[in-house]
């Protein structure tokens, strides 16, 4: 996972600030939205290294900051924990309360028909200060604010926890989680498909961030399994939708319950019926019990295939039909069963949902090492741009890089190259980047720079600094390069790359922070400067 400080700084340029050289007089004038945000993080970034009289003219300058954006609770918070970090507590409580209550009022006006609502996004920055290492920042923010995700964050920061060595505090958050999904479902605040679906969202995210012991726990707190276990059948199609329970049984199977993950398939095989209206949804349910059934070694799986096979055959029309036949194929295929696969994409009629099959089954040799199987059949497909994409992003997760190299530098498909240097920067593989950028010189478009900022800051969270500086230089623009500049600074005081020791200093209160802090902090204020003056030089 990316960490806030330089999630929040790249995502968007400095504005221009001349603070330090025009003294007060710049304080009158108002900031807008960006800048807000700007001024805020950058004031935040002194604050960490101990310089509060160069912090709080920031934060009186994003404070007068006019409001009105749909998001503007996004400054307010981040001005809120600027004033927090230099123990101004009352006027941090006060922007943060701002930013709460402006959340709730956009959320529920303006900002009704944003995909992401203020209140979400109030709780992704909670998120985001919880991987920056500031673990006690991130609860006093997630407590203050309530949204539908809420739960979702509280598991994130969670992991975060268990990340830094705090096991028993990673487990209060999730039982606090659990519990607030249970009281959704309690008090008919959503309805109990909605409220199971938090539940395996919440083990899923878990699960992702290789926090196995934690999804565990929220399946033993949530009492999922033992509902399942202790009604049987009869409750599933009243509380579960049939892909909930199939996605549940691949949780179990991810954290080693494949006991219990087989007798919630025997459960649900009954529940299927036939949907006229939905035909591809029965389709789709048998595939995924016969492939679960032979991910489990059931010997239920082949009579289930069976089953699977004959619902696809018997699919209403050409289109249904050609899509069933394609994810049987897939199935097939991440089974690797690799002759059935290819038999049956020989059979599909529609054009595009062949390629799309064969494109499967390339993705599935990739997966398992069979290099010269999938780049031939990849080679072989008609439209191929679609099937090299996944076949790439295969030989990235599997760490197949030279593989994955060779085909994104190929000239049909160079465009796609800077996403595999974005993937080595959250694989945290920075000096895999720098060779990719000879293929991308030619350019200075948004993707390109983005990874030139990404490379520096990866370096900078492993502690090589000097690769980080040499990578920020390359990149343009005095207003992004300061960005980059202000996320190297912020892994220097980064606590989460300290010892427990550290992160036990940056809870204190200044100036003794500052007497017992590591000395990276001074190497911070330089950086922190250095993008200072590149701003000024360009106002």
């Amino acid at each position: 996972m990316s960490t806030l400080f330089l999630k929040s700084l790249l995502s968007s340029g400095i504005a221009s600030i001349a603070l330090l050289s025009s003294g007060h007089s710049a304080l009158a004038q108002s900031t807008d939205f960006s800048q807000a945000k700007q001024l805020a993080d950058i004031a935040f970034g002194y604050a960490i290294a101990n310089q509060p009289n160069k912090a709080i003219p920031l934060l009186e300058q994003a404070a007068t900051y006019a409001g009105g954006d749909c998001f503007e609770s996004n400054a307010w918070l981040k001005i809120g924990v600027g004033y927090r970090a230099v123990n101004q507590s009352s006027k941090a409580e006060t922007f943060l309360t701002r930013a709460v209550e402006t959340a709730i009022d956009h959320t529920e006006g303006k900002c009704a028909s944003s995909g992401t609502s203020p209140s979400e996004s109030l709780l992704n920055r909670a998120v985001e200060y919880a991987e920056a290492g500031h673990l006690d920042l991130a609860v006093h923010l997630v407590q203050q604010v309530q949204a539908w995700s809420h739960p979702l964050a509280m598991a994130e920061i969670a992991a975060e926890y268990e990340r830094a060595g705090q096991p028993r505090q990673a487990q209060q958050m999730i039982a606090q989680a659990v519990a607030e999904m249970k009281k959704y479902e309690n008090e008919d605040l959503v309805d109990v498909v909605t409220a199971n679906q938090l539940f395996l969202a919440a083990t899923g995210l878990l699960i992702l961030e290789e926090q196995k012991d934690l999804a565990k726990f929220v399946i033993e707190k949530s009492e999922i399994l033992s509902f399942l276990e202790d009604e049987g059948t009869d409750v599933l199609e009243d509380n579960f939708e049939t892909y909930q329970v199939l996605d549940f049984v691949r949780l179990l199977i991810e954290i080693d319950k494949t006991q219990q993950a087989l007798a919630v398939l025997d459960a649900t095989r009954p529940t299927i019926q036939p949907s006229p209206r939905f035909p591809l949804d029965e389709a789709h349910s048998w595939i995924d019990l016969a492939q679960l059934y032979s991910r489990l070694g059931s010997d239920q799986a082949e009579s289930t295939w069976e089953k699977a096979r004959a619902i696809v055959e018997q699919m209403p029309n050409a289109s249904t039909k050609s899509s069933a036949q394609r994810a049987l194929v897939q199935a097939y295929s991440e089974s690797e069963d690799f002759e059935r696969a290819l038999a049956l994409a020989e059979t599909i009629e529609n054009v595009s949902a062949r390629q799309r099959a064969y494109g499967a089954i390339a993705v599935a040799y990739a997966k398992a090492g069979l290099v010269e199987d999938a780049n031939s059949l990849v080679e072989s497909i008609g439209t191929p741009d679609f099937a090299k994409r996944e076949v790439i992003r295969t030989y990235l997760e599997t760490e197949q890089y030279a593989e994955a190299e060779r085909l994104a530098k190929q000239s049909d498909i160079l465009d796609f190259l800077p996403q595999v240097g974005s993937a080595y920067c959250r694989m945290e593989l920075p000096e895999r980047v720098v060779p990719l950028f000879e293929y991308l010189s030619e350019t200075n478009s948004h993707p390109v720079t983005w990874l030139r900022q990404c490379t520096a800051t990866a370096f900078a969270r492993q502690g090589q600094f000097d690769q980080a500086m040499e990578v920020a230089q390359t990149v343009t623009g005095p207003e992004t390069k300061a960005a980059v500049l202000v996320a190297i600074a912020a892994q220097h005081t980064n606590p989460s790359n300290h010892s427990a020791w550290g992160r036990f200093v940056q809870r204190l209160p200044y100036p003794l922070r500052a007497w017992l802090s590591p000395a990276e902090t001074q190497e911070a204020v330089d950086i922190l400067d250095q993008a200072l003056a590149l701003i000024q030089t360009d106002s």
